[in-house]
């Protein structure tokens, strides 16, 4: 007679999440996409430029450029991720993760960064001081609620997907930007007074 009759199926049913959660969970991956959204295309559309930054950041110079494509790239990774719902707790996870290892450096770095800019964002300027940490302190918590109250994420193959189409961009955009560079070849050497 049971084989008949719709049944459920043993085990918990799925929990939705409260809506104050729901409403926190879109506040923080809204904040992290807009944020990363702008430093990565920053990033990517002035890789050079940023390579400078970079580089003024004392990170090695014959890494600068290399390393402004790759943060620009996962920084521009992350927010795609952090928005789709399907994608945001990984998203939310590689948010953390950039953030994290921005104050790892900047905190090792600390006493030689000290009031430095830090280059993070086109339309905000930042200091590396006490505030920075408190700053980044407070969208590593945006990423913490993103990623802790959305569903498990799915689609690895999409996010390949995202990955390659903004590897595309960011070497279209770095094609671009070289083939702009124009002006006169600098001198092997400079003599002033007679003196090179």
């Amino acid at each position: 007679m049971n084989d008949s009759m719709a049944q459920a199926r043993p085990g918990f049913a799925p929990l939705d999440l409260a809506g104050w959660k729901t409403a926190l969970n879109w506040v923080g991956a809204c904040a992290l996409t807009v944020l990363f959204l702008a430093s990565g295309l920053w990033k990517i559309t002035d890789p050079q430029g940023w390579a400078v930054r970079l580089t003024q950041l004392k990170f090695p110079e014959a890494l600068s450029l290399a390393g402004a494509l790759v943060v620009g790239i996962t920084e521009t990774l992350a927010a795609v991720l952090v928005l789709v719902p399907r994608f945001r707790r990984w998203g939310a996870v590689l948010a953390g993760l950039l953030l994290t290892a921005f104050m790892i450096y900047m905190g090792v770095n600390y006493h030689a960064l000290k009031s430095a800019d830090c280059s993070c964002f086109p339309f905000l300027k930042r200091v590396v001081g006490p505030m920075f940490f408190a700053e980044d302190g407070a969208m590593l918590l945006a990423a913490v609620v993103a990623g802790a109250w959305s569903k498990p994420a799915s689609g690895l193959r999409s996010v390949l997907v995202i990955l390659g189409a903004v590897a595309v961009f960011a070497g279209v955009s770095y094609g671009v930007n070289e083939a702009r560079q124009t002006g006169a070849k600098a001198p092997d050497t400079i003599t002033v007074e007679g003196k090179p």
